[in-house]
């Protein structure tokens, strides 16, 4: 990581979470997000990294996932990239109260992690907090659900979840919709963090009015340099297309390093550089 410069000081996010947001249950370690009583002030949108009015009609977001596993990598993904890159903590992370205390002093945006069963397991682990489609039931259902309060009580603060692996539970339309119904009804935003292709997530979102964005592209598939710059021209691609386009990189240094460089040249591009959050409901739903 030292090779990637730091970047200049920061403007810092606003103070959070807020506490009027934030609701106690029994039984879990932690607060759960919450709809304002007056139902104006929704977390997505209270959390969300602010816009400047100086963004153009091309809009690219970042994401960073794995976050708040190492502390080097999560050391160098808010102090060597840029504040408009938004940060995924991974809900298996620790101290991440104080990890998101440091990323909204650095400017970013977070979101938590939100691990989902895929058709690859084992080979793909999502790990004992995973969303899954064992059992097609309520009781799976229940379950489930009670996952989910697990992660949301992780820390707070966050915009929305950001789904990983999810190839499999993302296509479960049943066990699926519950859950994104509780994500609106908390005030989050939902984003696909796979470029899954069959996802029901997006439909299901668009007729529940669920804040909803997809990762385009996993940016760094193939971790080295001349793979990531090809990869950042196919997003930019993308995002002269759609309007809108959004990348998903990990916390490795070559990663980090490319993605740094990339953003101080790209507004010579005519493409800006927005917060996830300020992709919502831009993309279209396939």
């Amino acid at each position: 990581f030292k090779r990637t410069k730091n970047q200049p000081k920061p403007i810092a996010l606003a103070r959070a979470p807020d506490k009027k947001l934030l609701e106690r249950v029994t039984g879990l370690g932690g607060p759960l997000p919450i709809i304002s009583k007056d139902g104006k002030r929704k977390p997505w949108e209270v959390y969300a990294r602010p816009l400047t009015g100086k963004e153009g009609d091309l809009r690219v977001g970042i994401l960073v996932t794995g976050v708040g596993l190492s502390r080097a990598a999560t050391m160098a993904a808010i102090t060597k990239l840029p504040g408009e890159i938004s940060l995924v903590f991974d809900p298996y992370g620790q101290k991440l109260d104080s990890w998101f205390k440091r990323a909204r002093r650095g400017g970013h945006e977070v979101f938590v992690g939100l691990p989902m069963e895929s058709d690859n397991f084992p080979a793909e682990d999502p790990g004992p907090f995973a969303l899954t489609t064992t059992v097609q039931s309520t009781v799976q259902v229940a379950d489930n659900m009670k996952r989910l309060h697990s992660i949301l009580s992780s820390f707070s603060g966050y915009v929305g979840v950001v789904s990983a692996m999810g190839s499999k539970f993302s296509t479960a339309e049943g066990q699926l919709k519950p859950l994104l119904e509780e994500l609106n009804k908390r005030g989050l935003m939902f984003v696909e963090g796979g470029a899954i292709m069959r996802s029901a997530a997006p439909q299901i979102a668009e007729e529940i009015n669920l804040p909803r964005a997809k990762s385009n592209m996993i940016l760094d598939e193939y971790p080295y340099p001349n793979k990531i710059k090809q990869a950042l021209r196919r997003l930019e691609k993308m995002a002269r297309k759609n309007k809108a386009a959004i990348g998903t990189i990990r916390a490795y240094p070559s990663s980090i390093f490319m993605i740094a460089e990339w953003a101080a040249r790209l507004s010579e591009k005519n493409i800006s550089l927005v917060p996830v959050s300020a992709i919502a409901n831009i993309q279209p739903v396939d």
